[in-house]
């Protein structure tokens, strides 16, 4: 089997990609699921202009509210449903119609357990609203 060339920079790489900057960024949702634990989870996409264009967001939203649990996570998916305008009256959200839509977002950051800094996201508007 042929070795694999490498560019001669190739050990100056950093390997830890730059945290997306607190703020707010127009996104687009490209993905939407729900885990075999429950949760729900989204991908999307940075659409705005500048260094973090292209960039994935990730959100996490835990549907369990048993025990007296806070309902966080119900409360920023109904957020997030309510920016992009799907309708969940029915108490089904359907992924497909999700897909593709966009919507503003709130970042910050939160040191984790393990010392690291993540950029997590507070809050999800409609486009039009300020």
């Amino acid at each position: 089997m042929a070795t694999i060339q490498l560019p001669h920079d190739f050990n100056e790489v950093d390997t830890e990609r730059p945290l997306v900057a607190k703020g707010e960024y127009t996104v687009r949702v490209d993905m939407i699921e729900q885990k075999s634990d429950g949760r729900v989870v989204a991908e999307l996409e940075i659409l705005d202009q500048g260094p973090f264009k292209g960039r994935m967001l990730y959100d996490s939203f835990s549907l369990d509210s048993e025990g007296g649990k806070r309902k966080g996570g119900q409360r920023q998916l109904r957020q997030l449903t309510e920016a992009i305008g799907v309708d969940t009256a029915n108490l089904n959200l359907d992924p497909e119609q999700c897909t593709g839509r966009t919507l503003r977002v709130t970042v910050q950051h939160r040191t984790g357990k393990d010392q690291k800094v993540y950029a997590n996201i507070v809050a999800h508007k409609a486009l039009n609203n300020p």
